[in-house]
């Protein structure tokens, strides 16, 4: 067998393991040959997202997109490495070199003419999630990318499920909801698309929501009200609230403890420090997938990304300052003082916020305020 031959024969089968360090090591050496064999070209190809260093990374790319500018298959694999540190569905702009590269990696491989039509729906759908990863300024691109993909293969699941879920990280829930129904209708069993259905059904209050939960083993027991399903027994989670959010913004993020009603929906259960578009008891919707998780205890807590308020609280919370003479407080009021925050921005040291009921009198609190030996800021 040619050497070439043998030593890509014995990568794939690296990779196939799980192994792509053991699959490098097979063809590194015939680096110099990559451009005029394709076995080789593919099997690097696949190699390329298991690097981790972005520059490493990008020369790589462009080498080999240099090397089979118009190789349909070669083409997707260098755009899923582009896109593989990237977070798919980003929430804040940014330029990202990678994923841009991504996308002129596969805007090369369409501009051909003689493209075969087998390809052009796996291209576009790669084109739409490279754009997608660049940011929401790339966002009518990528809209248009898989609108061409989904004309072309109407049955692509995984594609309309992709679809859907760029509507929902934008707020279009009644589009993303649209869109994981036609996911769904040819993978029932889709759980991707039947999570961004049911966070989507949730967030407008469509009724298929507690039929969505059920099929997520999730059982409704009664309904919010705001007439969204209610989920028992869920425990409180973090969610970020900044990116994504209406009001907030990348240079403006806090975590907050929620109380979950629903998988994607609850009430925050924690004033925040920072001046954002939502506060104590007030109702959020979040991405399902996590950010990433924390140690608390014995547990391993969630934190989610804010997607928008459903609703405001029947709290209000007041900013106060000073040392409290252990005051006695209404009924319903409550001093949260920030020093005993476990996460968050460092506070100023002495403040905190009072939480009353929604609608008490500024004079009413200025007084109680003030009574305690603290003061209003």
């Amino acid at each position: 067998m040619d050497p070439i031959d043998a030593a890509v024969t014995a990568a794939e089968s690296r990779l196939d393991a799980g192994d792509p360090l053991g699959a490098a090591r097979c063809i590194e050496q015939f680096e110099q040959a990559r451009g005029r064999h394709e076995r080789l070209a593919r099997v690097w190809s696949r190699l390329l997202p298991a690097v981790g260093n972005p520059k490493i990374l990008e020369r790589q790319i462009r080498a080999l997109a240099a090397e089979w500018p118009r190789h349909p298959i070669i083409a997707m694999s260098l755009a899923e490495a582009g896109t593989r540190w990237r977070d798919p569905w980003p929430f804040e702009a940014g330029p990202d070199r990678t994923a841009a590269l991504a996308v002129d990696v596969i805007d090369r491989c369409i501009a051909d003419g003689r493209l075969d039509p087998r390809w052009v729906a796996p291209l576009h759908l790669a084109r739409g999630r490279a754009l997608a990863r660049v940011g929401p300024a790339a966002e009518d691109e990528a809209l248009g990318a898989f609108e061409v993909a989904l004309s072309a293969a109407p049955d692509d699941a995984v594609g309309w499920a992709d679809l859907a879920r760029l509507h929902q990280i934008r707020r279009r829930w009644a589009k993303g909801l649209a869109a994981a129904r036609q996911a769904l209708e040819h993978a029932p069993d889709l759980r991707p698309a039947r999570w961004t259905a049911a966070t989507c059904a949730t967030a407008i209050g469509d009724a298929e929501a507690a039929d969505l939960w059920r099929a997520l083993d999730h059982l409704p027991a009664g309904f919010d009200d705001g007439g969204r399903p209610r989920v028992e027994g869920l425990p409180a989670v973090e969610v970020v609230i900044g990116p994504g959010l209406p009001g907030g913004g990348p240079e403006v993020v806090e975590a907050v403890w929620v109380h979950p009603t629903s998988p994607v929906h609850g009430r925050v259960a924690s004033p925040t420090v920072l001046d954002l578009p939502a506060d104590f008891d007030d109702v959020l919707l979040w991405d399902p997938v996590p950010r990433g998780f924390r140690p608390v205890g014995d547990a391993e807590v969630p934190c989610f990304t804010a997607l928008a308020v459903l609703g405001a609280g029947g709290a209000e919370t007041w900013r106060v300052a000073g040392e409290a003479r252990g005051a006695s407080w209404p009924e319903g009021w409550r001093l949260y003082p920030f020093d005993g925050r476990v996460r968050g921005p460092a506070p100023a040291v002495g403040s905190g916020k009072l939480i009353t009921p929604r609608g008490a009198r500024r004079t009413a609190v200025q007084a109680a305020v003030e009574r305690a030996g603290l003061r209003l800021i």
